[in-house]
């Protein structure tokens, strides 16, 4: 298993790496990363935000909700609103993040 900061340090010489090709791609795709934990309440909302922030947008992109071992209905939730749902065994929030960030396939990550 990588440590955190093995992983983090290849995350960003990915992201800059692919920064070269960013300026020959015309709409770059989009992953916009969520960690959750229990987040039933807001978790849907935050979801449907994004996708109405892009849809004027000119970039392609997905949604993908790294869950640290939810026990509400959060996952539910963002599979409902069409989110792409990571489970992250490894416990907190530094592990949820780059959980999704590794299973990103935009050249862009938020």
């Amino acid at each position: 298993m990588k440590s955190t900061f093995s992983a983090a340090s290849e995350a960003v010489v990915q992201t800059a790496q692919s920064k070269e090709s960013l300026a020959m791609d015309p709409a770059p795709l989009v992953s916009v990363v969520l960690p959750c934990l229990n987040e039933e309440k807001t978790i849907l909302s935050v979801i449907q935000e994004i996708h109405h922030a892009f849809r004027t947008s000119p970039y392609t992109y997905e949604v993908i909700v790294a869950d640290n071992c939810s026990v509400d209905t959060s996952v539910r939730l963002a599979k409902k609103g069409g989110a792409k749902v990571l489970s992250i065994t490894e416990p907190g929030y530094g592990a949820a993040l780059l959980g999704g960030f590794q299973h990103a396939r935009g050249s862009i990550i938020v």
